[in-house]
C-alpha cells in the first residue's frame, strides 16, 4: 500500500490498521502528499512511481 502522508480523504491510522492484517505486503508513506499521488507534484509522484517498480517485477 502507498498512503499519502497528508491525506485528508482516507484515514492514514485506517491504512495502517489494514497493512498490519496483511499476510504479505507492507505499507509506504509518501511524506507531505495528499491525497491523489499521481496528481501530485512531481516530487510526490517520483516516490509513488519508485514504490511501484520497486513492487512490480520486471
Amino acid at each position: 500500500m502507498i498512503a499519502a502522508g497528508n491525506d485528508k480523504i482516507i484515514s492514514n491510522r485506517a491504512i495502517d490498521e489494514l497493512a498490519m492484517q496483511l499476510k504479505a505486503g507492507e505499507r509506504i508513506v509518501i511524506d507531505g502528499a495528499r491525497h491523489e499521488l499521481l496528481q501530485e507534484q512531481e516530487r510526490f509522484r517520483e516516490q509513488t512511481w519508485a514504490a511501484f517498480d520497486a513492487f512490480i517485477p520486471g
